[in-house]
């Protein structure tokens, strides 16, 4: 590398150690999802060598091929079902045991090649609802799919079925009055694909073109505590 490379680099490097978030925004928080929000539990992670209280006692259940559809199935050796305190255990009752007030869901990325849109958005309506049976006095945060790389588009998984997904589960937020937060377009170019900078997994073997990179977790972070503190201050 250049010596300008060089200072890049460091540049870059220091930004993502001095970033902080307001942490009581997070208190009491849990956020659910699969790979994508596991990257967000990795980088979190990171934050907390250095900085402990980063996003408060905020806590995740989350697994890299979970989807709102074997997010209902029974317990088994074989179901992706999230750990809580080393035991797996179905989201709904995670999610009790956790104690938390403020419920962050991102699923679907691995439900629409499966189940199609509509029904995909069916499971984490059904899904969101036990929760809430489970959990009545916690608030739902609904998050969106975010988008993928271009070149990176399947018959059953493109930008355009993540969107048609994303409106379905839009509108019944608003009908059931959850907080829906466009992730998606927050990462999204101006033709609908995740940024470059973005994706983690551009290229190899294994790349699937969707997953995230620390700049996009910031990004992201930012995004939600800007919703959080409008949201406080509007009590």
């Amino acid at each position: 590398q250049s010596s300008s490379e060089d200072s890049a680099v460091s540049s870059s490097s220091s930004e993502w150690e001095s970033w902080q978030t307001p942490t009581s925004l997070f208190k009491d928080t849990v956020f659910i999802g699969d790979s994508i929000t596991l990257k967000l539990r990795y980088y979190t992670e990171q934050h907390r060598e250095a900085q402990p209280d980063f996003l408060d006692n905020a806590q995740f259940l989350v697994s890299g091929a979970l989807g709102s559809g074997n997010a209902l199935w029974e317990l088994s050796k074989e179901s992706v079902h999230p750990s809580f305190m080393g035991q797996k255990m179905l989201l709904e009752d995670a999610v009790a045991a956790s104690g938390a007030q403020k419920v962050f869901v991102m699923l679907g990325i691995n439900d629409t090649g499966l189940y199609g849109q509509e029904q995909s958005a069916q499971n984490l309506m059904e899904l969101t609802t036990w929760i809430v049976e489970g959990s009545p006095d916690c608030t739902i945060y609904i998050q969106s799919v975010t988008p993928m790389l271009q070149g990176k588009e399947m018959k059953e998984l493109n930008i355009a079925t993540i969107q048609e997904y994303n409106a379905l589960v839009e509108n019944w937020c608003q009908e059931q009055g959850y907080s829906y937060l466009d992730i998606y377009t927050l990462l999204a170019d101006e033709e609908g694909f995740l940024y470059p900078e973005y994706c983690s997994d551009p290229t190899g073997a294994e790349a699937q073109g969707i997953h995230l990179t620390d700049e996009a977790c910031q990004v992201w972070l930012t995004y939600l505590c800007d919703f959080l503190t409008a949201e406080q201050e509007a009590v």
